[in-house]
């Protein structure tokens, strides 16, 4: 199966329409089953969406606007002849306009979702409110759990809100899982930087998709500047792949690089590949480890 994650860093980039229709017919060309998006945003003054087909919700309601990105991609996609299940939260205002959200479509229904709150000092209007979304899906018979996450920098004004956010995420995930579990998104912590997110992750006995991929294709996911890493210096890998049980990709691949005539975001995108049927339950050592 194919699995792909994307910042998309919707409604702020140029051309956005183009780019949200060269997102579709990648989809398609790929034949990709199951889709992470972050910053999957709509305006907080649009009216509400008169139609959200095959849209699975959440505990945590928020109505779905006509311009709503993921919104709009299923429907390109369905006019493509393509039909994708989905599901979206909105997580927090962002830029003082939109409301930012989590996505995740699947070929395959949609079979449970699962809202998990990550910041739940925080409300709406904080940018510091996050949340990560989970859905089962079952593939080639095998159920999966996949999570799409935008969790906060290492060092945010001197405290770490990514050690409690992804503590909470960990934990919970554990909680709901009942099958392998894949985590996919933004962390916002380089893999390069050693004593911070990434390893962490890992310690907590997350494995890396691109560590066990047979083919690997591109590592950095973010090669300039961009909001919230103003002083980048150097490229950087903020966009991961962890599965619950080690699996061997079969490949991981960097798309739409940001610093390329493909870029689609200010992030680049990740493509995975693996085989489902390696996996039949979860291990007892990923449960054994709790937060």
């Amino acid at each position: 199966m194919k699995i792909l994650t994307l910042n998309t860093h919707s409604w702020l980039e140029i051309n956005q329409i183009d780019k949200l229709i060269d997102l579709a017919h990648y989809i398609v060309n790929e034949d990709i089953d199951v889709i992470t998006l972050q910053e999957v945003n709509q305006h907080q003054q649009f009216f509400e969406a008169t139609s959200t087909p095959c849209f699975v919700s959440t505990s945590v309601e928020h109505p779905i606007r006509e311009d709503n990105y993921a919104l709009l991609l299923v429907r390109l996609l369905k006019k493509m002849g393509y039909t994708y299940h989905w599901s979206w939260i909105a997580t927090h205002l962002g830029f003082e306009m939109y409301e930012e959200g989590l996505a995740i479509l699947s070929k395959a229904p949609l079979q449970r979702t699962q809202a998990l709150d990550l910041a739940p000092n925080y409300g709406f209007y904080d940018i510091q409110k996050r949340f990560a979304l989970a859905a089962k899906i079952e593939v080639q018979g095998q159920p999966l759990w996949f999570a799409t996450c935008h969790l906060s920098w290492w060092n945010n004004d001197g405290q770490s809100l990514f050690e409690h956010e992804f503590a909470l995420l960990d934990r919970q995930l554990r909680e709901i899982a009942d099958a392998p579990a894949v985590m996919m998104g933004d962390f916002n912590n380089d893999s390069a930087l050693r004593e911070q997110g990434y390893d962490l992750v890992l310690s907590r006995g997350w494995h890396d998709a691109r560590a066990s991929a047979t083919q690997v294709s591109g590592e950095a996911t973010v090669h300039k500047a961009i909001h919230g890493w103003d002083e980048v210096l150097s490229a950087m890998t903020l966009d991961h792949i962890f599965t619950s049980e080690p699996i061997e990709f079969k490949t991981h691949k960097v798309v739409f690089a940001d610093n390329t005539a493909q870029a689609i975001s200010d992030h680049s995108g990740v493509l995975a590949s693996f085989d489902p049927l390696q996996l039949s339950h979860p291990s007892q050592a990923f449960f054994a480890r709790t937060a």
